[in-house]
């Protein structure tokens, strides 16, 4: 039997500290993912502007700016891409800003290992279930707006949403979309 080769999740990490960058590399998985090193914003954004990369850990303070105000640059091109903002910031404020912009998940430093390990991989699958096939029936096809998932309509296991009202609960010419 033949396994399927699964393709490597990239992780860029922008952080001005080799340090991080290190640990990143020593937590996570390396089998089955790449990690991309940015030591600032602008080099971070030319990676992600270039290269598919699934996850972003972003620093919050690089020598070139801060990482709140270029968040929504990192999820210009792909605004699914997962965002893992981290900061020595304490408080909430900074967190429901990173949030309120786009980022996936808020870290404070220092940092908890074992947290940020699963937090990476979260985001690892959450970017990974975003490029698996979504099946629609036909008639809901015509009425698909990217941006709102309710119009996604089905019943039963291994669909997404609800069928439209006074739509048939059955199949017959399931397309795939994605």
């Amino acid at each position: 039997m033949t396994r399927s080769k699964s393709v490597r999740a990239r992780l860029l990490v922008v952080d001005d500290d080799p340090g991080m960058h290190t640990l990143v590399h020593d937590l996570v998985d390396n089998e089955s993912t790449s990690i991309i090193s940015a030591m600032t914003l602008a080099e971070g954004l030319r990676i992600a502007s270039r290269q598919r990369v699934d996850v972003v850990l972003l620093d919050h303070l690089l020598p070139d700016g801060e990482g709140l105000d270029r968040i929504a640059d990192f999820i210009a091109h792909d605004r699914l891409r997962p965002i893992l903002y981290v900061t020595a910031q304490a408080g909430s404020k900074t967190a429901i800003e990173a949030i309120k912009r786009g980022a996936f998940e808020y870290l404070s430093k220092p940092i908890d290992f074992k947290l940020l390990r699963q937090r990476i991989a979260e985001a690892i699958e959450y970017r990974r279930l975003t490029r698996l096939p979504v099946l629609m029936d036909r008639r809901c096809r015509s009425r698909f707006v990217p941006d709102r998932l309710d119009v996604l309509c089905s019943e039963g296991p291994g669909y997404v949403g609800k069928k439209p009202r006074g739509a048939s609960a059955r199949f017959e010419n399931p397309e795939i979309a994605g």
